[in-house]
């Protein structure tokens, strides 16, 4: 892999993507120690034009079970170091209390927009330099970190911070550690972030987590339980994180209570595996006014809330349509009975991009609606 990434380097200058997949994580933490590895030999950036950054563990088995497996890496390096550039007087001249691996100055990588790291562990605190200050990044995806692997809630709070154009924000089992305590002034500001995809495997903390995020433009959320197991362990009713998105409220002594939902401007809502009561569900989704599309794939609660009333029109005045994955006949017949809605009923979706419409996802069956029926999280 070494003579693979030494003939790549030559070409740095015009890497546009860089993407590294992996079904075992040691082949991961070879290529995140040479991207880590730092160039003399550079001044300035050392990709210039990179817009995209992707490293994933494609393992199943591994995700779900990450608890057991620990990198074959020490996470010291500043991640992507040979990738931001610096000249050896920079190195000579650096100062004494910064550590021998970090270059300086950084020259953070100005044209990057996309980040996803999906099981791979890094180096936090050493990513906030490759971020800068005030980054560009407008789509970042955290997904699958074990305990041992999470950053610390300050070291979370300083990425997003540094991140204030930040439109989709991706945290899939993964995220900051919670359990341990931290301290927070005021909610982090994302007056940009209109996507927010959640995937969970304990609901414990989830509604502390999302009580740090001042994200009131947000207008697309995804809820999904990633683990598919019957019958369910402990810890995985969902009915805490739906009180506290429907009214700003939280029981949690770590959450930061609001005296309004904390966002009002959800249009797109998709629920995935996501359990709990039928009375959590019937007053979580009337609370978002603004709704025009909703996903329910293997949420049957969702569903009886939905059909409790027998009046025919929908607790959310703006709803539209529907996406209902499975579903029986005689629910069908009673969302027909609903005005104004055009009832979505496709098959397995659980693989489709959650930023892909259905008219892309399903080769355009569905081209005379306007629903994100792929949009799972």
């Amino acid at each position: 892999m070494s003579s693979v990434f030494a003939a790549l380097f030559l070409q740095m200058h015009r890497w546009h993507s860089l993407e590294v997949v992996s079904n075992t994580l040691k082949p991961l933490c070879t290529a995140l120690q040479l991207l880590s590895g730092h160039t003399l030999t550079q001044s300035g950036s050392g990709a210039p034009c990179l817009e995209f950054i992707k490293l994933k563990r494609s393992n199943d088995y591994y995700n779900a079970h990450s608890q057991q497996f620990a990198p074959p890496m020490e996470l010291d390096n500043i991640p992507f170091a040979a990738l931001i550039g610096g000249s050896d007087q920079d190195v000579r001249e650096q100062d004494q209390d910064i550590p021998a691996q970090v270059p300086a100055p950084f020259f953070p990588l100005p044209k990057l927009c996309y980040v996803d790291l999906f099981g791979v562990p890094l180096n936090w605190t050493g990513f906030l330099h490759v971020l800068g200050a005030d980054h560009r990044i407008q789509s970042l995806e955290l997904s699958h970190h074990n305990a041992r692997l999470k950053p610390m809630f300050d070291q979370f709070s300083a990425i997003l911070t540094a991140c204030p154009l930040l439109q989709r924000l991706v945290i899939r089992a993964s995220g900051p550690i919670l359990h341990q305590p931290f301290h927070h002034d005021a909610a982090i500001s994302l007056p940009m972030l209109e996507e927010l995809h959640l995937g969970y495997i304990d609901t414990s903390s989830l509604d502390v987590l999302l009580s740090c995020l001042d994200a009131t433009n947000l207008v697309a959320l995804s809820i999904k339980d990633v683990i598919a197991v019957d019958p369910r362990p402990p810890g995985r009713d969902a009915g805490r994180l739906l009180s506290y998105c429907a009214s700003g409220f939280s029981e949690h002594p770590s959450a930061v209570s609001r005296t309004s939902m904390p966002f009002p401007k959800i249009q797109r809502l998709s629920l995935h595996r996501v359990h709990a009561t039928v009375t959590a569900f019937s007053i979580f989704i009337p609370a978002f006014s603004r709704l025009h599309h909703l996903s329910l794939l293997r949420t049957p609660n969702a569903l009886a809330a939905l059909l409790l009333d027998t009046d025919t029109t929908m607790p959310c005045p703006a709803l539209t349509s529907i996406l209902v994955s499975p579903i029986m006949q005689p629910e069908v017949l009673k969302l027909k009975q609903r005005k104004s809605i055009c009832l979505v009923l496709p098959g397995d979706v659980e693989q489709a991009s959650p930023s892909i419409p259905a008219e892309t996802a399903y080769g355009g069956c569905y081209h005379d609606i306007n629903i994100w029926d792929g949009w799972t999280g």
